[in-house]
């Protein structure tokens, strides 16, 4: 019963990662920073900052479109 859940949680993740690539691709490269700030500096402060971080871009890239429609100017037609 446990494997299945497991098994259903990992789907779940890749068909996530699938959809919103851009936001899985900036979270990866946030949590190898994040890892390397922390293994070198000993510190989870700087690493949380590179999560956050990479987060937020992640986030928008994903809304890029949405939110580059929301400042078009709007024409008006004669």
């Amino acid at each position: 019963m446990l494997w299945h859940r497991a098994q259903r949680v990992v789907e779940a993740m890749i068909r996530f990662i699938q959809r919103h690539r851009e936001f899985a691709e900036a979270m990866i490269l946030g949590a190898i920073i994040a890892y390397l700030l922390a293994t070198f500096l000993a510190r989870w402060i700087p690493a949380l900052c590179a999560l956050v971080t990479a987060a937020a871009i992640g986030v928008l890239k994903e809304l890029r479109e949405d939110i580059a429609s929301l400042f078009q100017p709007i024409t008006q037609e004669a």
